[in-house]
């Protein structure tokens, strides 16, 4: 069975290539990925954007609420290590909602990957450590929500 994969190619927000964060090595992973022929066709995913309210579990309101609007307070952007723009909010959602998908083709198929997933350095109240979302927090939360954890 072929290694589930999911990617979107909006994981990249567009960084300048001298950025300490190298948004650049989502699609360079994909090209890697692809060039040794472990991205099988049959075995890609794009996630959708995660909705506020699977964010909301993980993250206070307020904080997700700023994160969706493009107003995140300078101090916390700081934090994070860059400015929440829409195409940093965007990547978040999608990078989010890759991690539950990551997480459900594993339940299914026994083994599946994000390759944008692991921010596990946001906190509940805000972002921090180049991770707007805890996505990982957010899967977990998620599945147990829906009762996956039962399988």
């Amino acid at each position: 069975m072929p290694l589930q994969i999911v990617h979107h190619p909006d994981y990249d927000a567009g960084f300048a290539v001298n950025h300490r964060f190298p948004m650049s090595k989502y699609p360079l992973l994909m090209e890697a990925l692809h060039s040794r022929g472990l991205a099988a066709a049959g075995a890609l995913s794009m996630p959708e954007r995660a909705p506020a309210a699977w964010l909301k579990l993980a993250h206070e309101a307020g904080y997700v609420d700023e994160v969706l609007a493009c107003e995140v307070p300078e101090k916390i952007e700081r934090e994070i290590g860059f400015p929440v723009s829409q195409r940093v909010s965007l990547r978040a959602q999608l990078a989010t909602a890759g991690t539950v998908l990551a997480a459900r083709l594993a339940l299914k198929h026994g083994i599946a990957c994000n390759a944008a997933g692991g921010s596990h350095h946001a906190r509940r109240a805000q972002g921090a450590g180049f991770c707007t979302f805890n996505d990982v927090a957010v899967a977990s939360l998620g599945l147990l929500a829906e009762g996956a954890g039962e399988n």
